[in-house]
């Protein structure tokens, strides 16, 4: 055998030997290229028709379908808010009503946040909830049963707040104090609202009066005689004063006695009233109201607490049967 050939027999050999070692060697798989780009992939949609919602028109009704213009505490009216959505109210998220108070009759929004039973009140519709509510605020009453919203499928109408103004919702009788409502509805993006101007609200108030006033044993030609304190209480929603008045005879069942404006006589009676000890300064009570105090201003729910009353009697000298006699004194609240 020829060198040459043992030769080229050993090359062939080595050759088969490389190939099993590359073969036997792990393969390695490249996801990407030095030096280039790479990239991803999201989905994006949106939706055509989506503008602002808008607020048509805010309007103050009555109970039923007449529209008004002043308000009496404690009485339900309305704030009807038609709303119109790009979609539908689906889309909404909130739609909001403010009642309050100004000290002119432009409106002025003045961006509350809170509320206070005297001047401004808060009312919403959520449409997470399906449900209207109302800042708590003293006596003033949101009538859930009959507020109204309409279906999440409708893109126009109406939402309407029932709701009682609080008994000290404060007066407003002239031009230049006014309420106003203010109505935003919130799509959450974007709002709508508008006003109503040029409301009011009426005079209102309350009084309770203390229980039955025992003078005791009363002596004849008895001059101011004080009685016992009692509390009378007076609520309103405006400047008020405070009057007395009485009944102008008086029995023991079987005789009566007359209530005077002076020194009494014979089978006759005087009274006197004050909101504190002492005849001194205190008024006569006759058959008409008489003014115990004026110039007084709100109150808030509560009302103001007058716990010092006094009536102060005296009595006629002759003509007076002995017997318990009784009658009514009667105080009163007026603008």
């Amino acid at each position: 055998m020829s060198m040459s050939t043992i030769r080229m027999r050993d090359i062939l050999a080595l050759i088969a030997v490389v190939a099993i070692i590359v073969a036997m060697i792990p393969t390695v798989v490249l996801t990407g290229l030095v030096g280039a780009a790479d990239n991803g992939t999201i989905t994006v949609d949106f939706q055509t028709g989506n503008s602002p919602p808008t607020v048509d028109n805010v309007t103050l009704y009555d109970n039923a379908t007449t529209t008004i213009t002043t308000m009496t505490p404690l009485v339900e009216y309305v704030i009807r808010v038609n709303v119109t959505e790009g979609l539908t109210f689906d889309n909404l998220t909130t739609v909001t009503a403010w009642l309050y108070r100004s000290d002119n009759s432009t409106f002025v929004w003045p961006n509350y946040t809170d509320t206070d039973n005297q001047t401004r009140a808060k009312f919403t519709w959520t449409k997470s909830t399906g449900l209207f509510s109302m800042v708590s605020n003293g006596t003033w009453e949101l009538v859930q049963a009959d507020c109204h919203a309409p279906g999440l499928g409708s893109s126009t109408g109406s939402f309407d707040f029932h709701f009682k103004p609080g008994k000290v919702a404060q007066e407003s009788t002239s031009d230049s104090h006014e309420w106003h409502v203010y109505a935003v509805a919130d799509n959450g993006a974007n709002i709508g609202d508008n006003h109503q101007t040029g409301l009011e609200m009426a005079w209102y108030s309350e009084i309770s009066v203390g229980s039955a006033v025992h003078f005791g044993s009363v002596n004849l030609g008895a001059a101011d005689q004080q009685s016992p304190a009692f509390s009378n209480t007076y609520v309103a929603n405006g400047t008020y004063a405070r009057a007395v008045s009485a009944a102008t005879s008086w029995t023991n069942g079987s005789a009566t006695l007359s209530l005077v404006g002076s020194t009494p006589g014979a089978s006759q009676f005087a009274l006197k009233a004050n909101e504190t000890t002492g005849a001194p300064g205190a008024t006569q009570v006759n058959g008409s109201y008489a003014n115990l105090s004026t110039g007084h201003g709100i109150t808030g729910d509560a009302g103001d607490l007058i716990s010092s009353n006094y009536l102060f009697l005296s009595l006629g000298s002759t003509g007076v049967p002995s017997g318990t006699y009784s009658g009514n004194v009667y105080y009163e609240i007026h603008s």
